[in-house]
């Protein structure tokens, strides 16, 4: 057997053995191990344990400027070619800052989509054309030469990945391109916590039931956002792109390494155990952020 058929027969076999493993994780029962959660919030409310998410970056939820900026920097640094006469969507649009943004800089036509009505009110009043949940509304007015779709791919309800991006190619016009940026829930920021406790990893290190004590525990028990818990993302990425038929025309891998203090620390352990990994799962915790150019 020669190196590159070698090199094919392992991807298989590492392929089935996360497929595998990934169906043991999904048998496991959700059982709070009290000495475990008690070393694992040991380590979470050390002083040096890393945040989720520098402060800095997180953005005021109460601040219209705050949304509109991150608006266009999502457009200036993700987006890499000129908006400026293109039809312009954006599947699970959220407010929808990024659709306004996306007219102001001269798009030819945006529209923003998602399936509930959580548009910003002003936004909507002032621009009720932009915004639909219906659709057969997005599919009239397409195709469209740019889809983003923007950490919405690990949040997917009621519609599989494969369904939801099998709609998409539909209204990507023939040289348009798709724009996914994947939001791994095995990253220190994955579970969305940060805006509530902003403890890396704090979503993965306890399970559901020790989550909901430890959040009451810290008078932060707020609603959560529903993340898909894929164990190991960058399978289930290719996979759905592979199934859909679209071109990877890039691929960015955004990585952090883990700092000595999450190395070495219990929860490391328990994540493994709690998750029926193999192996410690530094590579699945170190993924930040997965970013797609796709095309038909």
């Amino acid at each position: 057997m020669n190196n590159e058929n070698l090199i094919k027969e392992i991807k298989i076999l590492q392929d089935k053995i996360e497929e595998l493993n990934e169906k043991i994780i999904t048998l496991l029962p959700n059982q709070k191990n009290s000495a475990s959660y008690c070393l694992a919030v040991e380590d979470l409310k050390n002083p040096n344990w890393p945040e989720a998410v520098d402060p800095s970056m997180i953005c005021n939820a109460a601040s219209e400027d705050e949304k509109f900026e991150r608006a266009n920097s999502v457009l200036d640094l993700y987006i890499e070619e000129n908006i400026k006469n293109k039809k312009f969507l954006d599947f699970g649009c959220g407010e929808g800052h990024i659709v306004i943004a996306s007219d102001e800089n001269k798009a030819s036509y945006s529209l923003g989509y998602d399936i509930k009505d959580c548009f910003c009110p002003s936004l909507k009043e002032k621009n009720p054309e932009s915004f639909t949940t219906d659709w057969s509304e997005v599919k009239k007015n397409g195709p469209y030469d740019i889809i983003l779709m923007y950490d919405v791919f690990d949040h997917l309800e009621n519609e599989s990945e494969i369904d939801v991006f099998n709609k998409i190619k539909e209204v990507l016009s023939p040289q348009g391109k798709f724009y996914v940026r994947m939001h791994p829930w095995t990253s220190r920021h994955g579970g969305h916590l940060y805006n509530q406790c902003n403890k890396a990893f704090l979503h993965i290190a306890l399970l559901e039931s020790e989550l909901k004590e430890f959040l009451v525990e810290s008078g932060e028990n707020k609603n959560q956002i529903k993340t898909n818990k894929h164990f190991f993302p960058l399978r289930k990425y290719k996979d759905t792109i592979a199934k859909a038929e679209f071109k990877i025309i890039t691929e960015n891998i955004v990585t952090q390494d883990l700092e000595s203090i999450v190395r070495d620390s219990q929860i490391l352990e328990k994540i493994k155990r709690d998750y029926a990994y193999f192996d410690k799962p530094t590579f699945q915790l170190s993924l930040n952020f997965v970013d797609y150019i796709l095309g038909k």
